[in-house]
């Protein structure tokens, strides 16, 4: 069955287990970092900064569950992987859980509208050219 206006593509998916359990229209991410300036008697400005963690949040789009042999249930999700393929290179966003769900109650209607989620890390993984 196939439904207008709803990702079909390889491009943003979302893994449990090792296996992919959802695809994603689109996605607005945003890092955050904490810093902590190191200043010194009689200077105006730091004279250091100290990095601190990295906090990665992502917004998801319409997200539609893939029909599996047993049933997901999103909000019972943890630790999930999110994955973003690009031309040649993935970005992919491990530890994930999530912050905050939307769904459009409408029966015609089988996405999520609206997934906030965090993630522990993100690294990039460069493709091999084919």
């Amino acid at each position: 069955m196939e439904f207008r206006g709803i990702p079909t593509s390889k491009d943003i998916y979302l893994e449990a287990d090792g296996r992919k359990i959802a695809v994603v229209q689109s996605y607005l991410a945003s890092a955050t970092q904490e810093i902590t300036p190191i200043e010194a008697f009689g200077t105006v400005n730091p004279v250091e900064i100290i990095r601190g963690k990295i906090n990665y949040t992502l917004q998801l789009k319409r997200v539609v569950l893939i029909s599996t042999q047993d049933e997901v249930d999103f909000y019972q999700l943890s630790d999930f992987v999110l994955v973003i393929v690009k031309p040649n290179y993935q970005i992919i966003y491990r530890g994930c859980e999530w912050k905050d769900i939307s769904e459009l109650g409408d029966l015609n209607h089988p996405c999520i509208e609206t997934v906030t989620i965090t993630a522990a890390k993100r690294i990039i993984v460069r493709l091999q050219n084919e």
